[in-house]
């Protein structure tokens, strides 16, 4: 499912502009909170899914040849500390903890 998102305001880009919605509570965009609703998945599928595919996550920042070396390396940091908290049954289980419940009509 395609999802639209303005991603200079995501941690990966971490633009100086970018802030933080009050409503997270958090300090920086790179501070990393799941907002995802609690929906009856496979959790561990999917993260085994983005563990699957986690070469070619990395190379398209490591290969993108407009961003600048300091940029792309601060992004693939970024996205190496996502795969080693994914790889973790622990951090796996703490980040789906934190799902929103699904508003009822």
């Amino acid at each position: 499912m395609p999802v639209s998102y303005d991603f200079d305001w995501s941690g990966i880009v971490n633009t100086r502009y970018a802030i933080p919605n009050p409503k997270l509570h958090i300090r920086s965009v790179r501070q990393r909170i799941y907002q995802g609703f609690c929906w009856e998945a496979d959790y561990q599928a999917l993260f085994r899914r983005f563990i699957a595919h986690e070469a070619e996550i990395l190379a398209v920042w490591r290969d993108a040849p407009l961003v600048e070396e300091k940029r792309r390396k601060k992004a693939v940091d970024y996205l190496e500390d996502f795969f080693k908290r994914i790889s973790d049954r622990g951090r796996r289980e703490r980040i789906v903890r934190g799902c929103r419940e699904i508003p009822r009509e």
